[in-house]
């Protein structure tokens, strides 16, 4: 994946994890899982393409 797209990712993933926790609104953090589930998945390939 792109790094400016893990980039964006990761910061839409955060601000609605934020607005998620502040609202307490349960549906809208798992929303933010899933950017969030596919910037942890991108760093986990680097790491282990890297070390390979």
């Amino acid at each position: 994946m792109n790094p400016f797209t893990t980039l964006i990712a990761f910061i839409v993933g955060c601000l609605v994890l934020y607005l998620g926790i502040r609202d307490r609104n349960g549906w809208l953090i798992g929303v933010a899982m899933i950017p969030l589930a596919i910037v942890a998945y991108s760093v986990i390939y680097l790491i282990i393409q890297v070390s390979a």
